[in-house]
């Protein structure tokens, strides 16, 4: 997967707009979309793939069956008519182990989650950066009509509803792997704010950094020596935990990053890395 080194906040903006311009719209408008992780060393995988392994797709229907059991009463409130996509969406917000990933429309909002990390500035951090249109273009002949006849970039839950029923119909599709991305509904002001959407793969165990490599992704690495520069200006920016997680936790976490001087993070770790 290409690499590219930002040297600083003016570079990583260059790089996530740079070819903006839509000349159809006449608008400075892109179809990327980022993810941010605190370390450029850990590989991107799904919360299922991290916490059941090679059984992901034996307890995959579990978690849900279970889920949809002990919170009824819950989803029902949040999302009105039974969907097992809004479902899956509702809990991934919540941390059930899924196999979505949380992507964001806006590079700082991926940029505060690869600096968001004290316990991590020691260590370089990435930004994926993926295109859209080539996602799209890469979609089965069976449900790539389905984007191109809602004008859209990525599909709703409604569309997945109408379309598949439940994970299995849409595992069928086709037997490649693939990737495809939904907004979910507004479950709450965190998502709107985040300025989310999720990827799904067809399967739990499907290989997503591979998938992103194929796609054409692009790592953005910030070098570890980068990261408070960029966290202080994010900060400045407004783009932090009391906005992303709006509640008293957000802002909380907000306060205790903000206001923890800098040498007692730096003591720890070097604690923390005596201690590996």
């Amino acid at each position: 997967m290409k690499e590219i080194i930002i040297n600083s906040f003016e570079d990583f903006v260059s790089k996530t707009f740079e070819n903006s311009y839509d000349e159809n719209i006449r608008r400075y408008r892109t179809s990327l979309v980022y993810r941010g992780l605190s370390s450029s060393k850990w590989n991107l995988q799904s919360s299922i793939q991290r916490h059941c392994g090679v059984l992901a797709d034996n307890l995959e229907e579990n978690l849900i069956r279970n889920f949809k059991k002990y919170a009824s009463n819950e989803i029902s409130r949040i999302q009105g008519q039974e969907s097992e996509w809004k479902t899956l969406a509702i809990g991934q917000h919540h941390g059930l182990p899924t196999r979505l990933l949380d992507w964001t429309y806006s590079p700082l909002v991926a940029l505060h989650f690869a600096t968001e990390d004290m316990s991590k500035m020691s260590e370089d951090a990435v930004v994926y950066m993926l295109d859209l249109s080539i996602t799209n273009e890469k979609l089965p002949n069976a449900i790539k009509p389905l984007i191109k006849n809602e004008n859209s970039f990525v599909f709703t839950s409604d569309m997945l509803t109408s379309n598949f029923r439940t994970l299995k119909e849409f595992d069928k599709i086709s037997k490649n792997d693939f990737l495809a991305f939904f907004e979910p509904p507004a479950i709450d002001s965190r998502i709107v704010n985040q300025f989310g959407l999720f990827s799904i793969t067809n399967g739990a165990r499907v290989n997503i950094e591979g998938l992103l490599e194929q796609n054409n992704a692009i790592k953005l690495i910030i070098p570890s020596e980068k990261k408070m520069q960029l966290r202080d200006y994010l900060d400045q920016m407004n783009i932090n935990e009391r906005i992303l997680f709006p509640g008293l936790d957000g802002l909380s976490s907000w306060l205790q990053r903000h206001y923890k001087p800098y040498q007692i993070w730096e003591e720890e770790n070097v604690l923390r890395k005596e201690k590996e």
